[in-house]
């Protein structure tokens, strides 16, 4: 994100190309407001960073808070998360609704358009999240359907849907225990991992443990990592694909989540970088 931030303060636009979709979610210099950027290069970077105690209600609440006090990070990561896997978003709406299913929960939401989208397009949403401030602002974000279809690359309003945010522990088996039709989880169990994957008896495997126990079956445990150093030549393996392997998963492909009437329960694992 911090090679991105240098980005936006050149007058080159930095798109997000959008596989099969025309559209491309553009933020450049022009868009960042007057005494932002000398602002955002005054600030500690280190708040910037997840919390060093990821179980800290106030470490997430300051990295949450560090973002809604400097709305250029918000609105640069913002639009990252609007640029990411949207044809694979589309892809979860469609397979949510060819099965049926409609309870979903989004672990580690953030400040995620994600959930109030899903609500959006009519699924009954749950956030789990350990910040307080995450919890009071997510409820705000209702999109409009022009934002929806932003987020998704295609319209997706539909009556019905619902949110509701929970403050509590991913690890604390009684927050949220379920079960959900869809668990998703983006960018949030890989801090557990760091470099040495997935360890047994780590808190990785603990947290993928506890989160995958909140799945439904048949269900589908949707899980995106992202690598912002990788480089060519090195593995795009995701963390969890031979845990969930291991424990049974039919792990599907990026494209094709899941197909309507299977039995048991799927994952639906992808990694981006940059």
């Amino acid at each position: 994100m911090f090679g991105f931030l240098r980005k936006v303060f050149n007058p080159t636009p930095v798109g997000f190309p959008v596989r099969n979709l025309t559209s491309t979610r553009v933020f450049s210099s022009r868009e960042v407001r007057p005494g932002e950027a000398e602002a955002l290069r005054a600030i500690d970077t280190t708040l910037l960073h997840p919390p060093a105690d990821l179980h800290s209600d106030a470490g997430w609440d300051l990295f949450w808070q560090t973002r809604l006090d400097h709305r250029l990070v918000l609105r640069v990561e913002r639009a990252l998360d609007e640029g990411f896997c949207r044809q694979q978003r589309w892809a979860l709406v469609e397979t949510m609704r060819r099965n049926g299913w409609r309870s979903v929960l989004c672990v580690g939401n953030g400040f995620s358009a994600e959930a109030p989208a899903l609500a959006d397009a009519g699924f009954a949403v749950t956030v789990l999240d350990r910040s307080p401030v995450v919890v009071a602002v997510v409820p705000t974000m209702v999109p409009s359907a022009d934002a929806s279809a932003a987020f998704f690359g295609q319209k997706a309003t539909s009556p019905g849907g619902s949110l509701e945010c929970v403050h509590g522990d991913l690890f604390d088996s009684l927050a949220c225990p379920g079960p959900f039709e869809v668990v998703i989880e983006r960018r949030t169990l890989q801090l557990w991992c760091g470099s040495d994957g997935v360890v047994e008896g780590g808190e990785c495997d603990r947290g993928l443990a506890a989160v995958t126990a909140r799945l439904a079956d048949p269900g589908l445990f949707v899980s995106h990592q992202h690598l912002s150093t990788w480089r060519p030549g090195q593995s795009r393996d995701h963390f969890a694909d031979q845990w969930l392997r291991d424990r049974g998963f039919e792990v599907a492909s990026e494209d094709a989540p899941s197909e309507p009437n299977r039995s048991g329960r799927r994952a639906w694992v992808f990694v981006t970088s940059g």
